[in-house]
């Protein structure tokens, strides 16, 4: 392989991560509610907690309303107190989110034109070897989840993005961790993942067909 195809297929494949990872997550957070409701109902979190899945729904509603709109500026859920930590952490918690949105966006406009461009070039079958050093991207993920465990990986990864300790909730102040488990992350963050290997298989595909 040419300096200059090394190069190409480097950054090419530099873009498709960034498009497949904030691709899922934008994804797993726009459907988060399906996911929590399921945990909710597997795992029999609602039998220990005093709340209603309704209730608990209707409150993450309104997180993830927060979250996703720019125009929600402030955080009230109804029935779950919000404690001044816990408000700073899911405001961090919100630019990620749409850093991530933002990044999908801009990442699948630059994905788009750099694929006309090596149609035109004719070298659009090379990308398919960028494609497939993507994929093995989560057998890191997993990999780490085997050796030190998800709780481990999660707190490594709250240390690497939030540069405080506002993350670490006092169910006393912050009633919402109750539902808000690790297993919920854990079903999210393999969901980040499902997503992502589809998006580049689709990517893969959509490519050799043309």
């Amino acid at each position: 392989m040419s300096a200059r195809n090394l190069f190409e297929r480097t950054i090419e494949g530099i873009i498709q991560c960034v498009w497949a990872i904030t691709g899922g997550v934008s994804f797993t957070l726009l459907f988060s509610p399906l996911l929590l409701a399921g945990t909710l109902i597997t795992t029999g979190t609602l039998t220990t907690v005093p709340w209603s899945l309704g209730l608990i729904m209707k409150n993450y509603f309104q997180l993830l309303a927060y979250l996703i709109f720019p125009w929600v500026s402030a955080l009230k859920m109804t029935d779950f107190p919000t404690s001044p930590s816990a408000a700073l952490h899911f405001m961090e918690v919100k630019h990620l989110f749409w850093f991530a949105l933002v990044g999908f966006v801009m990442a699948s406009g630059i994905l788009f034109f750099w694929i006309q461009w090596l149609r035109v070039e004719r070298r659009h079958w090379l990308m398919t070897r960028s494609i497939r050093v993507a994929e093995w991207l989560p057998v890191i993920f997993f990999v780490l989840v085997l050796v030190l465990g998800f709780d481990t990986v999660f707190v490594g990864f709250h240390h690497l993005f939030f540069h405080n300790n506002a993350w670490l909730f006092d169910p006393a102040t912050d009633p919402i961790i109750e539902v808000l488990t690790e297993t919920f992350f854990l079903i999210c963050a393999v969901m980040v993942v499902v997503v992502y290997e589809g998006e580049l298989w689709w990517l893969k595909h959509s490519i050799l067909k043309r």
